[in-house]
Order: C-alpha cells, then structure tokens, then sequence
C-alpha cells in the first residue's frame, strides 16, 4: 500500500471513529437536562452548545440501538418529519399496560419537572447563555394517561423572568365554564403570525404579538385569538415557561421538512468545479469562536478565510506533504495535454518545485501562462503552464480550506472604500476569531463577526468597520478654552461620566432623520423591519422618551433580552428583543455616517471616590447638572478616561480635559 493510501485510510479512520462511551455518558447528561425530549435535527447544536464537542452523523445514526441510552421515537402529532429523543423509559413495576403520570395535587393533570441548570457563559466575552428547558403543555382538560409531553426548540428567556424559569411545570387547562366558541384565525391574520415566527426563529412572547401585529400591518389583534392559543396549533408551537399564567406564552413557527436542492460546488474564485467529483463541503469547527486567518478581503460580502487548527490547516499540510512524495515521481501520466477555465489541478511552487498545492484554473492568459486560484489559500497568481499536473482525484477528499464568509452588519457597505482601507489593516492576514451569525446556505456565505483578542482588548472588527464610516465633520469641535452654550446633559454615570449633547451640524441632522423614520415606521413598516439576528456591534433603533433613537446592542443575554446603549444620550437600557427596530434601508447610511451625539465629560475639581459614586450621590448630581435652565459648558484641560472609548475624542498630545459646567 502506498504512502498517499495510508494517509487517505487514516482520515477516513477519524472521520467515522468516536468515543461511543464518551459520547453516551454526554448523551446522558443531556437528556437529563432536557427530560421533555429533543428534536433528533436538532441534537447536534444542543450537543454543541452544551460540550462544545461536534456530534458526529454517524454517533446518531447509532443512537437506535443505544436503548438504554435513549428512546427514539417518532413524532405524528405535528406536520414535522422529525423523530424525538428521550431518557429510557424506566422499568415499570406494576403490569398495568400504560403508565399513568403524576397527577397535580390540584387537579390539573400531568406535571412534568425538569431539574434546573446553571446558566453557562462563553470563555470569550461576556455573552450570557440562559438555561433552556423544553417542555409543552397538554391540551387535555382532565387528568389523562399522557406518553410524552411535545418537546421544542430552545426556549427563549426573559432576563427579568429567570427565576420563574427554574420551575418547569405543565401550565394549567383553562378552568371549566360557559363561553362561546371560539372563531377561527382568519386568513390574513394566520399568514400575519407566520410572517412575524419567521423573523423570530428563537421564539415570540405572546404578549409581543398585539403590538408588533398592530405596528407592522395596521391591524388589531384578535383578542379571541390572543385569549385561545390553541387556535394556532395547527400551524405554530405554543409554550408556557411561567406555571399557572397562560398569558406568558411562547410561540414557534412548525417547522417544515428540508427540501434537498441541486447546487453547483462554487469556490471563492467564483468559478464551478469542473472535475468528475466534487471535493466535499467543509465543516465549520465546533468551537463557537475558532480561529481563522483572514486572506483576502474584496468587500465585506466576500471575505476570504481559513480555519485554524489540526482538522483543517494540519491536515492541509499533511496532504500536500503526501503531494511532494505523489509528484517527485514525475509520471508521465500526471502531466496536463489541455485546460479548461474551472478545472483542478496541482501546482508546483515557482520557487521550491518540491512544493504542491491544489488550484482551480481561473483564466488561460497564453499558451504559457495561466491564472490559477489557490483553493486552499484564498488568492490567485499566474503561472506557467509547466507548473501545472494533473490532480489525482484522491486528493479532492479534503474540503477545499478557503471559503467566503459575509459580516455581519456591513452588508449596504460592502464596497465602500473607507470601510476596505479599515478592514485590510484590521483584519487581512491576521489570525482572528470569527462567530456564525448564520451558517452558509448552498451558494450563500456565512455570516460572521470577527474578533481581534491579540490586544488588551478585544476589537470587533464589524464594529470598527461600520464605525470608519463616521464623518468626521459631524464631530463636536470640542476646543480647550471654549465655552459653549445650549449643552443638554443626558446622563450621569457612576464612575464620574456625565454625557452632554451639544448643538452641532450633526445633532441638526440626526434630528431630522429620526423624524423621518418616525413617518416611515407609522406608513410603511413591515417584517423587514424587525431585528430578528441580534449581534454585539449592531447598530439599530428603540424608543427613547417615546421617540426613535439610535442604539448599538452590547450584549446579549440569552435569545430574547439585549443590553443596547444609546449612543446618543450615554444611555444604557435592557430591553427585549422585540422592541428593536432595523434602521430602515432609505436612512441606514445617512444615519450611520453621523458619529454618537453624547459627548463624554467629567465635572472639574470633582472627585470620584475609588468604588464609584453611590447611587444617592448620583441622583443628587443629576438633578444639579440636569436642573439648568441655561446650561454652559467650559472645556479647561484634557483629561482621558475610557468608559467607552469609541465615544470619547482623543486628547491631545500630553493634554488632559476637564469640563466646567455651569450657568
């Protein structure tokens, strides 16, 4: 057996070998977590999430067999194709033929506990992962031999609710007694709910649904419907995370079966493959934030990258050593008679000839130069014609290392020259960490957000792009001796920050924007508007004192609650999800190239004491600086203290600022 055919049974080994008894005592802790069931197409991301550990497709085809593992059964009570998972049933002890569950003392039918679980936090950043229990409740009114309660995808969290959700018990039947029968959802109403459960894939709190049914299709909601959710299970999934309180209800979207599409292999070049067999897809790493280096960037919907790590760049390497020992024989048979724009093929190295790599011809520039693509590298070089042979169709079963991804948030700007100049010095040939907003699709690019953790702080670099599009003529002049008239103080933090607006060319036309998306929102919202993918550095709108205002999202505590911070009052808030709104497509880069309007200051001959302020001297400082009737600013000196350092200006040279307020 040759060299190359040892390397070949080597991968295949690792591709179908795992630790069965390893990956069965997670399964088992899993399914404690998650008694009420899991959805079998979705145990590989609750396996991930829970281990940071891949699940491999073969591990679940096995699970049929694992029956003192797990049960698997299939699902006939919904329109989904899907099988669901649970714990072993246990031994019964009576030779009664069915179980009968534990009744609720007060005569509420069958309840179903899960044990709580600790919420768990990512090793990078501060992003919250909440608990997600699993649970549906009956549709019985009587207490009923029950098989199984329905399992659901993640349920969303609400930040305030927390500790409610470590009691997960089947909510109640409505109580017995004369009403009239409900009406059906009517036509217009059903397709309204499914428009908005598409656009909140993670869940939609019932109480939401009147609101955002009134703002986005001038309609009210029927309150029969609202009062009676089990008129929508024909089409949507409906939980109750909080006991004994049907309003706090959660609803899903029913899933539909996966339609498998044709689609042709496209690379970053752009081009088909044209070979007998395609390479197959990479699989992205199971960690949530993997390593990549970023090797080219020709806009911000086409970032070229490799993952890092022993799958992926390792086993490139150990490939094209496996290349050198195939090709240093010289064969006749690996030399190329013909080429077509397309093909695969081998490529040895202009300066070391020992040197392989696979490519993708590009363009034939004359009988001895061709333009090939690097399919493992991410970028193209001319060659000579010479250098190229014949790729031998085994070493196309190692995916193709250099794949597109999209950022997240830049999309309008995709081509926007300030914002390549900032990501080519940011982020091209730099190895960063890159999180999946949205897992590519077929022919469509990941969506991503990119990280820089090299420094003392951490970089979004989506952030950092979106903001290099700030004119910087729209900044508050701030000049040391200058008094300035007209200063509005929007907030007082803590740690001594107070946040003033100034009159400015920019506050005249963000005042002006915000009431156009005023009018915008009142004729002309749809979906579309909602956030339905919130992300750390996004930028988007919520209300403030009754008015749109812009905000960046700062955190993200599970699927349903944000930290935001409204950059233009030095405002920090939590709210949920559903109160964002899409900075609409006709204002986003008006609006985005207007820099934050608050202005970072500290009151002069002021002392903060080390701890902060208490909360009794904030208030007291608040109502002395917001009081003024005719509020004054005075800059004296310099002095820089980062609370966030995208909105402070920087200082000059040597200098320190200091703010006198006054009237």
């Amino acid at each position: 057996m040759s060299d190359f055919s040892v390397v070949q049974l080597h991968v295949a080994a690792v591709c179908f070998q795992y630790d069965v008894a390893a990956v069965q005592s997670r399964m088992t802790q899993l399914l404690q977590r998650h008694s009420s069931g899991v959805w079998l197409s979705k145990l590989p991301d609750v396996y991930r999430g829970m281990f940071g550990q891949t699940l491999l497709p073969q591990a679940v085809a096995d699970m049929d067999s694992w029956t003192h593992i797990c049960s698997v059964e299939e699902h006939s009570n919904t329109k989904r194709t899907d099988k669901l998972l649970y714990p072993p049933l246990p031994a019964v002890p009576s030779p009664r033929p069915r179980r009968t569950p534990p009744v609720s003392p007060l005569g509420l039918g069958s309840v179903t506990i899960t044990p709580p679980s600790s919420p768990e936090r990512h090793a990078f950043g501060s992003k919250l992962i909440m608990a997600k229990p699993t649970f549906i409740f009956p549709k019985v009114t009587t207490p009923s031999p029950v098989l199984r309660p329905q399992p659901s995808p993640s349920v969303p969290q609400r930040h305030e609710e927390n500790n409610n959700l470590r009691s997960r018990v089947v909510a109640p039947p409505t109580p017995p007694g004369p009403a009239p029968a409900p009406g059906p959802v009517p036509g217009e109403v059903r397709r309204g709910i499914e428009d908005l459960l598409s656009r909140y894939s993670m869940g939609l709190w019932a109480h939401a649904l009147p609101k955002l049914f009134m703002e986005t299709y001038k309609t009210p909601f029927p309150d029969h419907v609202l009062n009676n959710l089990s008129l929508l299970l024909d089409f949507c999934c409906v939980e109750y995370p909080s006991p004994h309180d049907k309003k706090k209800a959660i609803l899903y979207k029913l899933e539909q079966p996966d339609v498998e599409q044709n689609c042709s292999c496209l690379l970053p070049s752009g081009l088909e493959v044209v070979a007998p067999a395609a390479p197959p897809r990479l699989v992205r790493p199971a960690e949530h934030f993997p390593s990549v280096l970023v090797t080219e960037a020709k806009s911000s919907n086409a970032v070229t990258v490799r993952y890092v790590g022993e799958n992926y760049s390792n086993a490139q390497e150990a490939m094209e050593d496996t290349m050198a020992l195939f090709y240093s024989r010289r064969s006749p048979a690996n030399f190329l008679s013909s080429l077509t724009v397309g093909q695969l093929v081998a490529v040895r190295g202009a300066e070391e000839e020992e040197e392989l790599a696979r490519a993708q011809v590009m363009e034939i520039l004359g009988p001895e130069k061709v333009k090939v693509y690097y399919v493992d590298y991410g970028f193209s070089v001319e060659a000579s014609r010479s250098s190229l042979l014949k790729l031998h169709p085994d070493f196309t079963s190692l995916p193709f290392q250099a794949i597109n991804v999209t950022l997240a948030g830049l999309e309008a700007f995709s081509s926007d020259p300030l914002l390549l100049s900032c990501l080519e010095t940011l982020a091209v040939e730099k190895i960063l960490l890159m999180e999946t907003m949205e897992a590519s699709e077929q022919s469509k690019a990941a969506v991503v957000l990119l990280y820089d953790t090299s420094q003392e702080d951490d970089l979004n670099i989506n952030s950092s792009c979106l903001k290099a599009l700030q004119d910087s003529s729209m900044h508050n002049p701030l000049q040391v001796g200058n008094t300035y008239r007209d200063v509005s103080v929007t907030n007082v933090c803590a740690d001594g920050v107070i946040y003033c607006q100034l009159p400015s060319r920019g506050m005249a036309r963000l005042s002006n924007l915000l009431e156009g998306t005023e009018d915008f929102f009142t004729s002309q919202m749809t979906s579309d508007c909602l956030v339905s993918k919130p992300f750390t550095g996004k930028m988007c709108l919520a209300r403030y004192r009754g008015q749109w205002a812009r905000v960046e999202i700062i955190n993200l505590f599970g699927n349903r609650v944000v930290e935001i911070f409204f950059v233009d009052f030095g405002i920090p808030a939590t709210v949920e999800i559903t109160d964002l709104r899409e900075i609409p497509p006709s204002f986003l880069r008006r609006l985005i190239v207007i820099p934050p309007q608050a202005v970072q200051c500290f009151l002069a001959e002021l002392t903060v004491p080390e701890g902060d302020w208490s909360p009794e001297t904030v208030q007291q400082v608040k109502e002395a600086v917001q009081s003024c009737n005719d509020c004054r600013m005075q800059v004296n000196v310099w002095k820089f203290k980062a609370h966030n350092a995208d909105y402070c200006m920087a200082p000059p040279a040597g200098g320190r600022s200091v703010l006198y307020l006054g009237t």
